[in-house]
């Protein structure tokens, strides 16, 4: 079977669940990537901050320093791969020999018929910057799945993990859910 997997190339957690995919599936992978802002980055980062406030942007840019420089610290200390926990998507990608395919717009015609190529089986998205469109949604033979930080339906949308510490949750989960075009509204499979 193939697995198209579509994530940010820079994101926090998406190596943990690349880790535990490469490690229990012997099927074809292939990573999507994309710009964590993309192509119009500062009208997406005007877009946050509006949306999400200063609070958010300020907290997310400290815990991506601390990201990397423990990251930088376990690989300085030579500690092996499996013992990392702070791995980069390449990282990920290269250990598990992943093949791997950047775009900018998944949704753009070019990139549309790139993954149309790829011929996926299960397209997933992780911790995923960009909404995907009809077009893409039919290109994955048995469907798409994302993988949600939060008890759908609460926090739907980006940034869920930020939103349930900044409320003061005592607890939250993981949602499995079929992809439709509405935000985190798909049927879910597994909490």
């Amino acid at each position: 079977m193939k697995i198209v997997i579509l994530t940010p190339a820079d994101h926090f957690h998406s190596p943990v669940i690349l880790r535990a995919i490469g490690q229990m599936s012997d099927n074809e992978i292939v990573v999507v990537t994309t710009p964590k802002l993309g192509s119009n980055s500062l009208s997406r980062l005007s877009k946050i901050i509006k949306q999400s406030g200063s609070d958010y942007l300020v907290s997310f840019i400290m815990a991506k320093i601390c990201y990397l420089v423990l990251g930088a610290a376990e690989r300085l200390l030579g500690k092996p791969f499996q013992a990392r926990q702070f791995l980069s998507v390449d990282e990920v990608i290269s250990h598990f020999n992943f093949r791997r395919l950047n775009l900018w717009n998944v949704n753009g015609l070019q990139d549309v018929q790139l993954l149309k190529e790829l011929n996926p089986d299960i397209i997933i998205t992780l911790f995923f910057n960009q909404m995907l469109k009809e077009p893409v949604l039919k290109l994955a033979r048995y469907g798409n799945i994302n993988i949600h930080p939060s008890f759908l339906p609460a926090y739907r949308g980006i940034s869920p993990c930020f939103w349930a510490l900044a409320n003061g949750e005592s607890q939250t989960g993981i949602s499995i859910h079929y992809l439709t075009p509405g935000i985190d509204e798909g049927n879910l499979l597994w909490q």
